[in-house]
């Protein structure tokens, strides 16, 4: 078996064909780290470069001692990229602290983002 499942790789790929550059994310319930609460979390992916996608690269390069072989499915990757393109200026130990559904979520609009990038 793959690494990544043809079934999944075909249901981001639909939809990452109707993603867009912005998303704004609603927390089911206000999600509180570190004495700061969020309500929402606006994402601007468009607003990111290439210096980011080169930054992101190094930050896990250098966090976590390996290469991101292939960003679009490396969840640390993906939630770097959401970090950087938050308009609240969430950090990484933020977003990661998020609750489970929420994250899930998060990351799979990152990913259809990144992979609408690659078609």
């Amino acid at each position: 078996m793959s690494a990544i499942d043809n079934k999944q790789l075909k249901a981001a790929q639909a939809e990452a064909a109707t993603a867009t550059d912005t998303y704004t994310h609603v927390f089911k319930k206000p999600f509180t780290y570190e004495d700061k609460t969020y309500e929402q979390l606006t994402l601007d992916f468009g607003s990111l470069t290439g210096r980011d996608f080169m930054a992101i690269d190094r930050e896990v390069r250098e966090c976590e001692g390996r290469v991101p072989i292939v960003p679009v499915y490396d969840t640390s990757f993906l939630m770097r990229m959401v970090c950087r393109a938050s308009k609240e200026k969430i950090d990484y130990d933020t977003i990661v602290a998020a609750p489970f559904a929420e994250f899930n979520a998060i990351r799979d609009k990152a990913r259809s983002f990144l992979l609408r990038t690659e078609m």
